[in-house]
């Protein structure tokens, strides 16, 4: 029998690193011992492996105790889907005994499936990605195991005994730390998300490409939810550089389809610096653009400064095989100069990915008057340039904490006489298909020669800040 002075070393993590949300006032807590002691990161998880020492318990049964508990307190580092390692120190004997349960890959698989390469021969060839997302990123679970190794080795007091504390903690609940809450509002779910969007993304793409569609655009950020609600410096963790994995992902997507996709994407350009950025790929799976959200809102729900930089890059238009074509986004619609400088640049079509909506508490008193101030500007654009504009809207209700948007959809197509061709609804997803005359812009600008016709030579105050006068 081992006394109660047995030391262990309890480590369980996840496969994945963990990010840093610790409340590092929380951990600290009056220590009061005599014959034991316990230390976890949650404190009340270290009651329960106090508790399992009072009933008569050695270390080990603590310990997983502990464990198990870390799973309902804890769960994004102490969960039971993760792995880990022990080290048990036994007295009696002056012996040290490792207890590795870290996760390993399924019984079936073998280096070359996993890389898509003979290794090690060529192993600056492997595709590290195929390990890093997918279903070939995950291995077997080997906390519950290790665990249950553990208390079956080591433990004193019966399993039922040991695990009742914890049971009765999932069932009561828990009061949520702060240390949980940051996690549960971290850059972790968002990933989850982005998973997700990105698979159906590529089939609502290619379902838009079966209906006949040869320029494809997506709304504003549409990997993820619309992180921008709140401010929260975890999510700078899901921005990527460009080019980078996800849009190799839609230039494979592009050839594979033969045709023109406009992507949004969250970039990270370097340590402190990111944009929203849109990019156009064409039909041979080459990105022939990038334009960086020259606006940058920050209203409340709206908390872009926050996280994105003025675009550097200008105003694009872009040649491709189905017309000359411009990206602005979002908050850029509400400038003309924008839609102006795009037009002139030799658009003859603008894009406009968007993610707008409704604060809730607003939407019955002003919402049907933001909503047709929206598509007022959008048909003003088409008409004063002529040419035709796209806008692609969010749909549905997003909440964060006490922050909710509902977006509002509505996403048209306007002609450049600022006639609305197609539109979808309000309250669904849903493909937008639309066929598009391109005569009509040399038509629109030659019966009403707005382009001709103005006066730049008067138009010095626009580059003046009028807050210095």
């Amino acid at each position: 029998m081992f006394c109660r002075f047995i030391f262990v070393l309890f480590i369980s993590f996840n496969a994945w690193a963990q990010y840093s949300y610790i409340d590092y006032a929380s951990p600290y807590h009056p220590t009061i011992n005599q014959r034991g002691m316990v230390v976890s990161q949650n404190i009340d998880s270290s009651k329960i492996g106090i508790e399992i020492l009072d009933m008569g318990g050695n270390a080990i049964d603590a310990a997983v105790a502990v464990g198990f508990s870390l799973a309902v307190t804890l769960p994004r580092a102490g969960n039971l889907g993760g792995a880990g390692f022990m080290l048990v120190y036994l007295k009696e004997r002056d012996e040290i005994i490792a207890v590795d349960y870290l996760g390993s890959s399924p019984r079936n698989s073998n280096i070359q499936d996993l890389f898509g390469v003979k290794l090690p021969r060529n192993y600056e060839k492997a595709d590290r990605d195929i390990v890093r997302y997918g279903y070939k990123a995950s291995t077997v679970p080997g906390t519950v195991a290790g665990l249950l190794e553990a208390h079956a080795n080591f433990g004193r007091l019966p399993l039922s005994m040991v695990l009742k504390p914890v049971i009765e903690q999932a069932r009561n609940g828990i009061k949520v730390s702060y240390d949980l809450y940051m996690a549960l509002e971290s850059s972790s779910q968002l990933k989850k998300n982005k998973e997700f969007n990105l698979k159906n993304s590529i089939s609502k793409i290619k379902e838009a490409a079966r209906k006949g569609a040869k320029i494809i655009c997506m709304p504003e950020l549409f990997l993820t939810e619309y992180f921008c609600k709140v401010e929260n410096h975890s999510y700078f963790k899901i921005a990527e550089k460009v080019p980078g994995s996800t849009s190799d992902i839609f230039c494979k997507l592009a050839k594979e389809l033969n045709v023109i996709l406009i992507i949004s994407l969250f970039e990270k350009k370097l340590s402190g610096i990111y944009y929203n950025t849109c990019i156009t790929i064409n039909n041979n799976g080459k990105i022939i653009s990038k334009y960086r959200k020259m606006h940058i809102p920050d209203d409340p729900g709206y908390y872009e400064k926050f996280y994105f930089t003025p675009g550097d890059l200008g105003f694009k238009n872009v040649k491709t095989k189905f017309g000359d074509i411009g990206t602005l986004i979002c908050w850029d619609q509400w400038f003309p100069e924008a839609a102006r400088l795009t037009a002139l640049k030799g658009s003859e079509i603008i894009f406009y990915p968007t993610a707008i909506g409704w604060h809730p508490k607003e939407k019955k008193k002003y919402g049907k008057s933001q909503l047709d101030s929206w598509i007022t500007i959008q048909r003003s654009h088409a008409i004063a340039n002529g040419v035709f504009v796209v806008a692609i809207n969010r749909v549905g209700k997003e909440k964060k904490g006490k922050r909710e948007i509902e977006f509002w959809g509505n996403s048209f197509v306007i002609d450049p006489n600022g006639n609305i061709i197609s539109k979808l609804k309000s309250n669904k997803e849903g493909i937008l298909v639309c066929d598009i005359n391109l005569k009509k812009v040399e038509s629109a600008r030659q019966h009403w020669p707005f382009l001709r016709d103005r006066r730049i030579d008067a138009y010095k105050g626009l580059i003046k800040n009028q807050n210095n006068d």
